[in-house]
């Protein structure tokens, strides 16, 4: 009886900087049913990892031959899916779109350092619009003639607007998935109003995966030098706000003196090279005492951020914000910290 070998063809990891160990386990990598069958039928194996997935191919030896070699241009589709509903609120990425909005990567520029070859390394721009089905165009102007829809390798299809109409159904179903432009042009071939940017994918009908990744593979790979294809999400950087509010004690103070002038807040780290800067605090109830610039979220969090009164601790490791709830004010995102103290 033969042994069947498997030799890994590739990896794709998922790292994040919010947590300790580096490691992503809030996206769950899936290949499409299209893919499965080309998987399937090139004799690799798609198995998920602690740190992502990884891709086996078959050996008909210890050579580490492919017994099926890839033979010419595949293109592999992934969909991540989100098992964490905060995912997107302690990572560094743009959600601002409409609903039925993906992110889309491919490998096509990944930043390569040996075996690394890293296709996300900051935080992620505006998702793009996903679409299922055939695509009803309508026309800017009564002055556009035609569009161009261009895709992944810049190839343009012109296609003109039929005289009298002001829609268009671009048949999407026979140009296959992936990401596409589309440019509404006049007769003298100057463009009309903005570009359209979208993902088409018919086997997303009634789901929405968090990104999708399009993995382009051909028959110069070398399977002797397996590659790791790496995704490094950034933890969202919020401004800090510390909301101190005054609850009575049973026997309140005589002098009130909980105030903004009294009270402060310092962060004494062990390396004063990490040391967050707050400023002075303002209001009365609550007490707002801000973070000079903004911070990283991250799951371990920061110890010794102390509550002072004049110079007295009253707190000697105030809360961090948590990252299932964040607030959106102008540009910015905001992490408030409610401190309840007595007295």
């Amino acid at each position: 009886m033969s042994n069947i070998i498997f030799n890994k063809l590739m990896s794709i990891d998922l790292m994040h900087e919010f947590y300790a160990n580096g490691i992503c386990n809030d996206l769950i990598i899936a290949p499409s049913p299209s893919s499965q069958t080309i998987l399937r039928n090139y004799g690799i194996l798609f198995k998920s990892t602690t740190k992502g997935a990884v891709l086996l191919y078959e050996s008909p030896d210890e050579s580490g031959t492919a017994k099926l070699p890839i033979d010419k241009k595949l293109k592999l589709t992934f969909f991540f899916n989100s098992c964490n509903s905060f995912f997107t609120n302690f990572t560094q990425l743009d959600f601002s779109n409409e609903p039925g909005s993906l992110y889309y990567f491919n490998n096509l520029s990944p930043a390569i350092s040996g075996q690394n070859h890293t296709i996300v390394d900051s935080g992620l721009t505006a998702p793009i619009p996903l679409i299922t089905k055939d695509l009803k165009v309508i026309k800017k102007s009564g002055l556009v003639k035609y569009i161009l829809l261009t895709d992944l390798a810049g190839l343009n299809t012109k296609l003109l607007f039929p005289p009298e109409q002001d829609d268009f159904v671009i048949k999407l179903s026979e140009t296959g998935a992936g990401p596409y432009t589309i440019k509404q042009y006049d007769n003298t071939d100057s463009q009309v109003g903005t570009s359209f940017h979208f993902y088409y994918n018919n086997e997303l009908k009634g789901q929405i995966p968090f990104a999708v990744f399009e993995l382009h593979i051909d028959k110069t790979y070398d399977v002797s030098n397996p590659i790791n294809l790496v995704f490094k999400f950034k933890s969202r950087e919020t401004f800090w706000r510390y909301k101190i509010l005054k609850n009575k004690a049973g026997t309140p103070l005589s002098t009130d003196d909980f105030t903004s002038t009294t009270l402060s807040v310092d962060h004494e780290p062990d390396n004063p090279a990490d040391k967050i800067d707050f400023q002075n605090p303002s209001g009365t109830n609550p007490i707002i005492i801000k973070s000079v610039g903004k911070i990283k979220l991250r799951e371990t969090g920061y110890d010794k951020i102390r509550l002072y009164k004049n110079s007295n601790i009253l707190n000697s490791n105030l809360p961090n914000p948590s990252a299932k709830k964040i607030e959106h004010e102008g540009t910015d995102w905001y992490s408030d910290i409610y401190v309840y103290v007595y007295v």
